[in-house]
Parts: C-alpha cells; sequence; structure tokens
C-alpha cells in the first residue's frame, strides 16, 4: 500500500502552500483519516483477527502506523480501495464545506 501521507499529499492538493503548511495539514488530516479507517476495517476482522490487531497496534503506538497497515493489508484484500475511498470522502466533505463558508 502506498504510504497514507503521500497518498493525503496527493490527493489533496496542497501543493502550493508552504511547506510547513503542508505538514501541518496532512498531520492532523493524517489522523481523522487513520480514524475513519480504523471504523471501516476493525469489524471487517474476525474476532481472532480483532485480537491479534490490538497487539500489534499497541506496539506500534507512537510510530508511522506500518505494522497496524502491513497487518491490515494481509487481512483485508481491498484495504488500498478503502483507504482510498476514506481520503476521498474527506476531501469531497471538506471542499463542501468550504464551499459554502467561502
Amino acid at each position: 500500500m502506498k504510504d497514507l501521507k503521500q497518498t493525503l499529499f496527493d490527493t489533496l492538493n496542497i501543493e502550493s502552500l508552504p511547506e510547513d503548511q503542508q505538514e501541518e495539514i496532512v498531520e492532523q488530516t493524517g489522523k481523522v483519516i487513520f480514524q475513519s479507517i480504523m471504523i471501516r476495517v476493525i469489524p471487517l476482522l474476525s474476532d481472532s483477527e480483532k485480537e491479534e490487531f490490538a497487539t500489534i497496534a499497541e506496539s506500534d503506538l507512537g510510530e508511522d502506523n506500518t505494522a497496524v497497515f502491513d497487518y491490515l493489508n494481509e487481512k483485508i484484500p481491498n484495504l488500498d480501495e478503502i483507504v482510498a475511498e476514506v481520503i476521498a470522502d474527506f476531501r469531497d466533505r471538506s471542499n463542501d464545506i468550504l464551499s459554502k463558508i467561502g
């Protein structure tokens, strides 16, 4: 799976912003998107896979979530599609909100 951070850079169209602002946006949106991905994929795991996932997630705290995504990628064949859907949905909802206030 392509790196989540790079996927966010590619999808959010923030290239014109200064680099520090790009990093801040990706960090903040990354947290929200990561949580949304977890909400979508954890129910797809069996009970034993959820227990194994919990152990992996605890050991990956504060890291870049590579172990989490490696595990999920192994267990969920369409993980890339789910990640892309979550990111696109976030982008679309954000654009919708911005168009209403801007």
